[in-house]
C-alpha cells in the first residue's frame, strides 16, 4: 500500500496552512486605531481580502477548520500501522496492522479520513 499516512498529513497541512493565513488576514481588521478592538463586519472584511481567501473565510471558520484538522491528526496518530507477528513451529509470519483497531492496515477509520480526498491528485484507488 502506497504511503496513504504520507498523503493524509500533507492533506491536513496544506488545510492548516490556509486557515492559519485566512486568521491572519482577519487580525489587521479586528485591530483598529490605537489597539482598540472595534467590531467590523465581516462582509466589509471580505471585500478587502483577495478572492480566494474570502471565499475560504467564507465557507469555513479558521479555528473550527484547525480544531478539526488537529481532531484528524490525533485520529490518525491513534490509528497507526504496526507490525504484527506470529509465530510457529517452523516459521514466523508478519504483517501489518492498525495499532488501535487490531484490523488490517490502513484500517476503516484511516481510510474513511482520506475520503474527504479522493477527488485530489495524488489519492489511489486502493486507498478507497
Amino acid at each position: 500500500m502506497s504511503d496513504l499516512v504520507g498523503f493524509l498529513r500533507d492533506q491536513l497541512d496544506e488545510e492548516e496552512r490556509d486557515a492559519g493565513l485566512a486568521m491572519a488576514a482577519l487580525l489587521p481588521a479586528r485591530m483598529l486605531t490605537g489597539g482598540e478592538q472595534v467590531t467590523v463586519p465581516v462582509e466589509r472584511v471580505l471585500r478587502q481580502l483577495p478572492k480566494e481567501l474570502a471565499q475560504h473565510i467564507a465557507r469555513h471558520d479558521p479555528p473550527a477548520v484547525l480544531a478539526d484538522v488537529a481532531s484528524r491528526r490525533q485520529i490518525l496518530a491513534d490509528h497507526r500501522m504496526t507490525q504484527a507477528e506470529a509465530v510457529t513451529e517452523d516459521d514466523s509470519l508478519f504483517w501489518e496492522e492498525c495499532r488501535e483497531c487490531g484490523g488490517e492496515w490502513p484500517c476503516r477509520t484511516v481510510r474513511r479520513l482520506a475520503a474527504r480526498y479522493e477527488r485530489l491528485p495524488g489519492f489511489k484507488d486502493e486507498w478507497r
